[in-house]
């Protein structure tokens, strides 16, 4: 199947994205092109896609990143307590 010049271009800079914007982009298409078939539906059981991705998606644990958001979180609250205080 021979491809138009766009799309091969599309696919070229696709390619330089990283997965969660690969991934983006292919979850908006598929959304997009159901929609224009008529066979979009709102409602997905998680059951449907668990499994299909190798874990961890990203290189970290679930557990690893909450972790660090918490600490990150924790860190900024205190510096703003710090900087709220009177001298």
């Amino acid at each position: 199947m021979s491809m138009s010049t766009a799309v091969a271009d599309i696919i070229k800079q696709a390619e330089q994205l990283s997965l969660a914007e690969q991934l983006a982009i292919i979850a908006y298409l598929a959304d997009r092109s159901c929609m224009l078939a008529g066979t979009h539906q709102t409602d997905h059981p998680w059951s449907d896609v668990a499994g299909i991705i190798d874990y961890p998606l990203f290189g970290e644990d679930a557990q690893a990143y909450i972790a660090q958001v918490r600490a990150e979180n924790d860190h900024i609250r205190e510096n703003r307590l710090r900087d709220a205080q009177p001298a």
